[in-house]
């Protein structure tokens, strides 16, 4: 970007955190360069503008150089955001270093300039930077001093300190029997604790002695057991051909008994239902017969009379039917 004359300056530590402003600023600058009479819509307003900006910048740069940029790394405004920018200068950057070469101008000396420019503007950063750097200096600098006389002050103290003891401990009358009491008590700590440790290694070999000896017994009886399973399993029982002829019958009683648990639960069914639908039909019949009955209470004495006729007057057509079948 410096190379082509970009105004501002752009280094890899401004994309550390999202710079959006950044990377729409450099995407009109470059659809600028690829062609200054058409211009891309630059509102960055609202999120919306800033997505249809994003838009019209790749597909106008696709247009201009079959490109395709990921619209989407560029939204993000992050270090991923470089690539995409450098996909879209580099032949910006071709075709002015194709016009520097037929100019005269070699790649040497560009690339001394471009070298040049990058030192300046570092020393700028680092001259602007100098006055902090002055005052941290003075800081350490008072720090530094502070520490050495508080160390200075300690090594005196701890040397005082031990002149004391030293002064106290010489002042102090030896007495060589106490001394050599302690000497002596100090051996024979030394020999119980030697004592102790050698028993205790004793012990240790002893007990890996034994562990080593169940670990062999294991391994035969395993081995033992192993070749016993190996026999097993290659010898066919004696009882095997019974066991097959058992089984086989049992598994055609047990299909005969399954046959006949579902008939008989089918039949329950069956059963269960006639059951049903006759009391149903009792029900209705006994709604009948109290329907009758309340129709006959609630008849007038004049209907009754008639109906008395009437069954009279059957009673004599059946009599006289009957007479005349037995006649014939």
């Amino acid at each position: 970007m410096r190379a082509l004359n970009y105004p501002k300056f752009i280094s890899i530590e401004s994309f550390y955190k999202p710079n959006f402003l950044l990377v729409a600023d450099a995407l009109r600058w470059i659809c600028k360069r690829y062609c200054e009479e058409q211009e891309v819509k630059f509102e960055l307003e609202t999120e919306q503008d800033r997505v249809i900006f994003i838009k019209s910048a790749v597909i106008f740069i696709y247009q201009q150089t079959g490109l395709k940029l990921n619209p989407k790394k560029l939204y993000q405004a992050d270090v991923e955001a470089i690539d995409e920018l450098l996909k879209a200068v580099e032949p910006l950057y071709k075709a002015k270093k194709l016009n520097n070469i037929s100019e005269g101008k070699s790649d040497d000396d560009q690339q001394q300039n471009i070298q040049f420019k990058q030192i300046r503007t570092t020393l700028e950063e680092k001259l602007s930077d100098l006055g902090q750097y002055h005052t941290m200096v003075n800081d350490i600098t008072d720090n530094a001093a502070r520490l050495y006389d508080l160390l200075s002050q300690e090594t005196e103290n701890k040397v005082s300190q031990h002149i004391e003891q030293r002064t106290v401990a010489l002042a102090r009358q030896v007495d060589i029997d106490e001394v050599e009491n302690h000497v002596k008590h100090a051996l024979s700590l030394l020999q119980q604790e030697l004592k102790q440790t050698l028993k205790n290694m004793e012990n240790i070999e002893k007990d890996e002695l034994a562990v080593t000896s169940k670990i062999e017994k294991k391994k035969s009886e395993l081995e033992r057991l192993q070749t016993r399973l190996a026999q097993l399993q290659t010898v066919r029982p004696a009882y095997m051909d019974e066991y097959e002829t058992a089984e086989e019958e049992l598994r055609r009683i047990y299909s005969q008994y399954v046959l006949k648990y579902r008939n008989l639960h089918y039949c329950k069914q069956l059963l269960e239902r006639e059951k049903q639908q006759q009391s149903k039909s009792l029900s209705l019949m006994e709604d009948e017969f109290e329907e009758i009955e309340q129709q006959e209470q609630t008849a007038t004495p004049k209907a009754a009379t008639k109906i008395d006729a009437d069954l009279l007057r059957l009673e004599k057509g059946i009599t006289l039917y009957c007479n005349a079948v037995v006649i014939h």
